[in-house]
């Protein structure tokens, strides 16, 4: 809305962000969510490593960025996850970090948001009666509490294994610390690697609880956002059964622990989770459904002794359509289910309840955004919940009031994308390694960047026949100066010899064979496979059935089957009929 004077946060998943199919480039992506959009997130960036960063993706105009890049190296690992957070030029970012646990940045969760200066000054936005630190030292009691709850929680591999894969980035914007997450998803067939990778999604949500609440108990602001991979309530995803009793709801929590953690997070309580009752009475008669085991591992520590000063977190967009159905934000589009708005809503904005009170405007979700399997979700919040250049604060009636001097000499952190370009002064287009150098550009030296030498001078060109430009090559036979035809130095090339050009007989030359190539038997034989492999018609609709192939590893991986040609969905909303045969038998 051009008219509301307020800033955006947007989160994307974005799958690959240096691929160009669909916007073109970066800007363009950017400038496809708005003008008034101040700060991005995506997730599932793709990146392979560092060095597939240049400064178009990196650094937009107007634009700089933190990114977060797996660093795995073992097969299928290559351009796998990744988060970034893209932010106007003229925001003030205090400190970035990559990572959950703190273990990159060798402070084990300290290197956000533990400063005093920063701290104080931004929790003096939340509670302005509060003491005072001393403006000079660090808070090492709050630092060094952080520290040890995730190392008691974990082992320091166990760290780095949480925060190799790029999954997360923290952000200090000084009044609130983003918090950028791209959570595990738990899709393998083979129940050894769904156990593993459902562990892992667990203790990585444990050490964002840490994190966040280590946030708010320095009085912080947090904003969370990504995505998370699991969906709240029934009403959140058209997969969810019916509910019908307040039983049938707290067992479809407590079966997922993603959902278990998101529903702790938020303040809600049920039977079994050590939280109380339930907002209205149970049948006590009857028992909740147990964890599943492929999904739950009964070693795994409660996610409920995390918590232990719980200060709920608001699920924003919730807490503004309480009742909205069909607010989905993740599909099948291989299965069409997007057409039938038959999906998920995965993605989605946290924050604590102080920072939604009094920054918080409104939020959404774009469905007409495309370009992924995903669609962004926003949150608008006043312009009060960001510093800028220069030390100023933007109000929302277009005041701008200079704030202490201590922010007027500001520059960005030394991971930002500009700085890390800046600081290596690295060729980043092709272009530049044919641009010829002079003596102005070898001795300046006022630019910041490497001097570059002069290149030695090349000898002068010979009048010989051989002396010609690569453009004559494309010239049209016969093209004299002054007709089209093109010279080097003022001359004109010589004609290119004569020569007789080898013409190929004619193929309509050669007659077609009048002996058959295969017997009866043979094109039978393949007649009758051809009509064992044509597609059948679905029994809901009566329509041809469309050809599909097992992708997933396991024991029908590769085999070929049939389904029903709608996408997926409600069959009363136009969705498929859940037609299945396969194509042909193993035998």
């Amino acid at each position: 809305d051009p008219l509301n004077p307020f800033d955006q946060k947007a989160s994307k998943d974005e799958h690959g962000v240096s691929r160009a199919k669909g916007y073109g480039s970066v800007q363009n992506l950017l400038q496809s969510l708005g003008q008034h959009v101040n700060v991005v997130c995506l997730q599932e960036t793709k990146l392979g490593s560092a060095h597939d960063l240049t400064a178009e993706t990196a650094t937009p105009k107007g634009w700089d960025s933190f990114f977060s890049i797996c660093r795995l190296t073992q097969r299928g690992k290559s351009g796998y996850a990744g988060v970034c957070v893209y932010f106007r030029k003229e925001l003030m970012v205090l400190s970035a970090e990559e990572g959950i646990t703190g273990v990159l940045s060798g402070a084990a969760g300290d290197a956000v948001g533990v400063g005093a200066e920063e701290s104080e000054s931004a929790a003096d936005d939340v509670d302005p009666d509060r003491p005072k630190a001393d403006p000079g030292k660090r808070d090492t009691r709050r630092a060094s509490t952080t520290s040890h709850k995730m190392r008691s929680r974990f082992t320091l591999d166990r760290m780095r294994e949480l925060d190799a894969e790029g999954r997360c980035l923290v952000v200090d914007f000084g009044r609130f610390v983003l918090i950028n997450v791209y959570v595990p998803a738990v899709t393998s067939s083979d129940p050894v690697e769904a156990a593993t990778r459902a562990a892992f999604k667990l203790d990585f949500l444990d050490a964002v609880t840490i994190r966040h609440e280590s946030f708010l108990a320095q009085n912080r602001h947090v904003v969370l956002c990504g995505d998370w991979n699991v969906s709240h309530k029934p009403i959140d995803s058209a997969h969810a059964p019916d509910i019908k009793s307040k039983l049938e709801l707290n067992s479809y929590v407590l079966r997922n622990p993603g959902r278990f953690w998101l529903s702790k997070a938020l303040g809600e309580k049920f039977h079994g989770d050590g939280g109380g009752d339930c907002d209205a009475p149970c049948d006590t008669g009857r028992k909740t459904l147990p964890p599943r085991p492929d999904t739950l591992d009964p070693n795994h520590k409660p996610l409920a002794h995390l918590i232990m000063n719980p200060k709920p977190l608001v699920d924003v967009f919730r807490h503004h359509y309480p009742t909205e159905r069909g607010a989905f934000t993740c599909w099948n589009v291989s299965a069409g289910a997007q057409l039938t708005n038959h999906g998920s809503r995965i993605d989605f904005f946290l924050c604590d309840k102080s920072f939604f009170d009094n920054f918080v405007v409104r939020s959404g979700v774009a469905h007409g955004h495309e370009g992924s399997d995903h669609c962004p979700v926003f949150v608008t919040v006043t312009n009060e919940a960001f510093r800028y250049v220069g030390g100023s604060v933007r109000h929302s009636d277009g005041r701008e009031e200079k704030e202490t001097e201590k922010y007027a000499k500001y520059s960005p952190p030394a991971s930002a994308s500009s700085v890390s370009f800046a600081a290596a002064g690295r060729q980043t287009s092709l272009a530049g390694f044919f641009v010829k150098k002079t003596v102005a550009a070898a001795a300046d030296a006022d630019t910041g960047f490497p001097s570059q030498q002069m290149l030695p001078e090349k000898r002068k060109r010979g009048n010989t026949p051989c002396d010609v430009s690569i453009k004559s090559f494309f010239k049209q036979a016969g093209s004299r100066f002054g007709e089209g035809g093109d010279t080097v130095e003022g001359r004109t090339p010589p004609p290119p010899p004569a020569t007789t050009a080898y013409v190929p007989p004619s193929a309509a030359s050669v007659p077609p064979s009048a002996v058959p190539t295969a017997s009866k038997e043979t094109v039978d034989a393949w007649r009758r496979i051809q009509a064992r492999q044509k597609p059948p018609v679905c029994r809901g609709h009566g329509e041809v059935a469309k050809v599909r192939k097992v992708m997933k590893q396991g024991a029908n991986f590769g085999r070929v089957f049939f389904a029903c040609p709608r996408p997926a969905g409600d069959v009363r909303n136009g969705g498929d009929c859940g037609f299945f045969q396969w194509a042909y038998d193993r035998k």
